[in-house]
């Protein structure tokens, strides 16, 4: 076995552990940023969340990712759908701890799509093969809000993160960020 084997292997055994469960609105303004909006996305969440493995920036990024595919699968990053001086809230549960269950050998001509959630990127499939959702166990239950922004064409960052149980106390200064990006 080649060390590029056993790097594969490792990548694969982090898509294998992780998952994210999400839903997300864009937002124009601050007024926006309220309890009515949390409300919403919590409902969006029970009925539409996407459930998926992901990458980010501080563990295997996507440019580890697309190093080490096997042959016939690529990689391609979706540009997110902020415009400059726009935000997007997003509802999630992320577990580092989920058991996906697939076997590569199978699969043969794979296109992976990252989506841009502030360097948290959710990994989806363009073809009706998606060895991702074959089998997987998620154990996470508490749900996190992320506020996303651009400030420039395709530079996607997320500003805080808090437990929807918190948002009443960081609405204000949210909302205050939010402002300071639209003066831009």
């Amino acid at each position: 076995m080649n060390d590029l084997t056993v790097f594969w292997s490792d990548s694969l055994d982090y898509l294998k552990q992780n998952n994210i469960s999400y839903v997300s609105k864009i937002i124009k303004n601050s007024s926006e940023l309220n309890l009515n909006l949390i409300e919403e996305l919590e409902n969006l969440f029970e009925e539409e969340s996407v459930d998926a493995p992901f990458c980010n920036t501080g563990d295997v990024d996507l440019d580890d990712l697309r190093d080490d595919l096997p042959k016939g699968w690529t990689l391609k990053r979706e540009k997110t759908e902020l415009n400059p001086g726009e935000a997007m809230l997003v509802l999630s549960v992320i577990d580092y701890s989920a058991k996906r269950y697939f076997d590569i050998n199978f699969y043969k001509n794979v296109e992976i799509v990252a989506f841009d959630l502030g360097g948290l990127y959710p990994i989806s499939v363009n073809y009706l093969e998606n060895p991702f959702m074959e089998d997987y166990q998620t154990f996470a239950s508490d749900k996190t809000l992320s506020l996303i922004y651009c400030e420039e064409a395709y530079l996607v960052d997320t500003w805080s993160s808090c437990s929807v149980k918190d948002f009443s106390k960081v609405c204000d200064d949210w909302r205050k960020f939010y402002e300071n990006i639209l003066k831009k």
